[in-house]
């Protein structure tokens, strides 16, 4: 089976493949053509409907806090009600199963089945 990947060309790098080609085009041209594609697409929105209290994502998201003058990256686990703009958060040291399972464990003692 042949492994699928994606690809990620920056401005640069096109104009370097164009130049390759033979194409006598500069870098501002290549960069207004792009411009001009991304500005035409479209986004596509599934409706969905969901029953109050049946689904809630779950993300993790690494933050950046200065704690006692020290920089220092802390790892913040967030549920997001399907029903709501309601957040819970929680910050942990580390992103690993026992932080999962204790984010978990924490939000379901908050919300107590009422969020919706």
């Amino acid at each position: 089976m042949i492994e699928q990947v994606k690809v990620l060309f920056f401005h640069h790098d096109i104009l370097e493949h164009l130049h390759e080609l033979g194409y006598d085009i500069g870098y501002t041209t290549v960069c207004n053509q792009i411009n001009r594609k991304l500005a035409n697409r479209k986004e596509a929105f599934i409706r969905q409907v969901y029953k109050p209290g049946n689904v809630c994502d779950f993300d993790w998201g690494e933050v950046k806090l200065e704690i006692g003058e020290k920089l220092q990256s802390l790892y913040m686990a967030v549920f997001t009600p399907a029903m709501s703009n309601y957040r819970y958060a929680a910050l942990f040291h580390r992103q690993d199963t026992a932080a999962f399972l204790q984010a978990h464990v924490l939000f379901f003692g908050h919300a107590e089945a009422f969020f919706i």
